[in-house]
């Protein structure tokens, strides 16, 4: 496949015609603005505003994922794409409504997120209690005066009638209360006198009982219970009204698709007008473009203040500027200022 033939561009402009001349070099598409080379003392890089623009439209993408997680758009096979005509693109008088929508929706999901971790939180808590709830008894309580109350977990492995029977006979003040069981072992509480402990632990040690630490919890199991189910439903509300609120935004979709493309296209738009150098009354660019574009693009410089040199490229330097290897971009395909979109269809008036 044969080389598209370029051309090398230099240009100097009035710098108060920036925006209009980038918006007109971008509806042309065939110029590459190449990035400025070292540092001068004459010309300086101005800030378009690029970082804002890039957060901007990464944060309407996001939102558009996120409304199609959660009411996924119904599409036939051979459905077309919205279509747009490039000027179109330009007109940003929605942008700001849209981007405080995109962070309504985002706000949402994180919140939906939020509420989903602290559910977890909740359950896990659930489960450490729910073995605990047949006993009406503070679970706080570790001691009195004279005995120690402990709170633990035997194995299936070992029987828990045996241990019971073998702490009674051994120490007849003590006593193994089973708080609940299942195929895994029994929870149960080892109440002894302090002066008959440690022979009471060293035998409930021979059957692999184990102490379970509650930490933070004050009052019985199923007053806790009760308390964090009212959470739960709670945050259950309040997530069912999020993820409706999301689901609503869905109706009003393909605008908030037209903005993620009109922003799209400003953010571009602003990248490339940092790559210009300016000074106090001009910015000046460098660049490349399809020589078969000549014409146009010197009917669209004419209309502007500007001066300009254009210089064929050799072959040499053909090769290079399609090898990768030249400027930070690594440039190794013909990647032009354009209009560009993610989910409409581009129509060109010069082709209506």
């Amino acid at each position: 496949m044969a080389i598209e033939r370029l051309k090398h561009l230099r240009l100097a402009a009035i710098k108060s015609e920036r925006p209009a001349l980038m918006r007109e070099l971008m509806l042309l598409g065939c110029l590459y603005i190449k990035e400025p080379d070292g540092v001068s003392t004459v010309f300086k890089r101005e800030s378009a505003g690029f970082e804002n623009a890039k957060s901007e439209y990464e944060r309407l993408l996001q939102a558009v994922g996120i409304s199609d997680a959660y009411a996924p758009p119904i599409l036939g096979l051979f459905t077309r794409k919205q279509k747009i005509a490039k000027s179109e693109l330009f007109d940003d008088s929605q942008l700001e409504a849209g981007i405080q929508r995109a962070d309504a929706i985002i706000s949402d999901r994180e919140r939906i997120s939020a509420i989903d971790a602290e559910e977890s939180r909740i359950n896990e808590k659930l489960d450490k209690l729910r073995p605990w709830a047949p006993l009406d008894f503070p679970l706080e309580l570790s001691e009195t005066e004279h005995c120690i109350i402990i709170k633990g977990f035997l194995p299936a492995s070992s029987d828990f009638v045996s241990l019971a029977t073998e702490i009674r006979v051994r120490v007849p003040e003590s006593q193994m209360i089973k708080a609940s069981s299942d195929r895994n072992g029994a929870f149960a509480i080892l109440i002894a006198m302090k002066n008959n402990c440690a022979k009471v632990l060293e035998t409930a040690d021979r059957y692999g009982f184990r102490p379970v630490f509650l930490e933070n919890i004050r009052g019985s199991s199923a007053d806790n219970i009760a308390v964090l189910r009212k959470e739960l439903a709670a945050l259950e509300d309040e997530k069912r009204g999020l993820v409706s609120d999301v689901r609503g935004d869905a109706a009003s979709r393909s605008e908030l698709k037209l903005c993620t493309d009109r922003q799209l296209v400003k953010k571009d738009l602003t990248e490339n007008s940092e790559k210009l150098l300016s000074t106090y009354m001009t910015v000046n660019l460098e660049g490349w473009f399809p020589a078969e574009e000549e014409k146009n693009l010197l009917a669209l410089l004419r209309r502007f203040a500007c001066a300009w040199e254009i210089t064929e490229l050799s072959d040499a330097e053909m090769a290079l500027r399609f090898s990768g290897k030249v400027g930070k971009e690594g440039m190794n395909a013909f990647m032009p200022l354009a209009c560009r979109t993610v989910f409409l269809s581009l129509t060109d008036e010069r082709d209506a």
